[in-house]
């Protein structure tokens, strides 16, 4: 799922917001008549980004960086995501709402924009004037304990019925939200679990041991981190993330190279890239059997049946692992 990169604070100290983690539960049982037209109960007239109001805006900031949008690794097109009133900010895959300001990145392959703009931002006055009470109602109840951050101007409580009475929860005791995420208080606090993990796992010794790069190792270790807020827990897991993260390298760096003024240096790239890739034995085959304790990815299916010594280090062979990238 695509991950948060940036919280905003409230305009002043007054502004207040119900705590998103009872959104389900209060719009579950307020007395808003659905029927009324949404454009007239959310009429999302205090925008943080006005100058992103229409969706031809915020397609167009997709249109002017095409280079740098990673279109090869998420479905949602920049369509989609634009009228899910998000705009693209030109670096990674890093998108920001129009209306609440709320950010969004680390997109995987088949999030959905709506499902996750609601599911972080519920109280976003697009949203809901989008998708109605209870769509927010069926996305936020499936992520009941996800910390969320507070909006700059969330939809109006008194607009919402009786939300007021959905601050009191069932063992009488009123919650007051959660804690305000610092987008910088988070990256730090990741970077100083990844750098013990570097030092102290012994699954991240061993894939050292292997011969992967530290570095892509360390930023297979923080992906990880970033999405799902854990380490790795099994060695073919870790190796198979290092690989699609080197794997993910070496497409951007054959993109690169296209781009180049030198067409042959681009397409000499791709064919080394290609030649690293073949089976060592067949060489014909894509290689897809990382050979352990080596590491070296130089079998395919076939001829690792076969296959006891590593045929680039000649080193014996104690597992095989079948990589999946795609």
């Amino acid at each position: 799922m695509a991950t948060l990169f940036q919280t905003a604070t409230f305009r002043n100290s007054l502004c207040t917001t119900p705590p998103p983690n009872v959104v389900a539960s209060t719009i579950a049982n307020s007395h808003i008549n659905l029927t009324m037209n949404l454009s007239n109960l959310f009429p999302c007239s205090n925008p943080v980004n006005p100058h992103m109001r229409s969706e031809e805006s915020r397609l167009q900031t997709f249109l002017d960086h095409s280079s740098s949008w990673p279109s090869h690794r998420i479905h949602a097109t920049p369509r989609q995501i634009s009228k899910a009133g998000m705009y693209y900010l030109g670096v990674r895959d890093r998108v920001k709402c129009w209306y609440c300001n709320g950010g969004l990145q680390n997109w995987e392959r088949n999030d959905d924009p709506w499902e996750e703009h609601t599911k972080w931002f519920p109280m976003c006055e697009f949203v809901l004037q989008q998708k109605d009470l209870d769509y927010v109602h069926r996305i936020v109840s499936r992520f009941p304990n996800l910390r969320r951050p507070l909006i700059q101007n969330p939809a109006n409580p008194n607009q919402l019925g009786n939300f007021q009475s959905g601050l009191i929860l069932r063992n009488g005791h009123r919650n007051d939200g959660p804690e305000i995420i610092d987008p910088r208080e988070e990256v730090r606090s990741i970077e100083t679990k990844v750098d013990g993990e570097m030092s102290s796992s012994e699954l991240i010794q061993q894939a050292k041991r292997m011969g992967f790069d530290e570095r892509i190792i360390k930023n297979a270790l923080k992906r990880k981190y970033e999405v799902t807020g854990n380490g790795f827990s099994r060695l073919e897991i870790l190796v198979e993330s290092i690989l699609a993260m080197d794997e993910e390298s070496a497409s951007n760096r054959s993109e690169e190279a296209s781009t180049t003024p030198s067409a042959e240096s681009g397409s000499e790239e791709i064919r080394r890239l290609q030649e690293e890739r073949t089976c060592k034995v067949c060489r014909n085959e894509r290689a897809s059997i990382v050979l352990i304790p080596c590491g070296h990815i130089a079998c395919c299916i076939g001829c690792a049946e076969d296959t006891s010594i590593c045929p680039i280090c000649r080193l014996r062979i104690r597992e095989k692992v079948r990589s999946f990238i795609v």
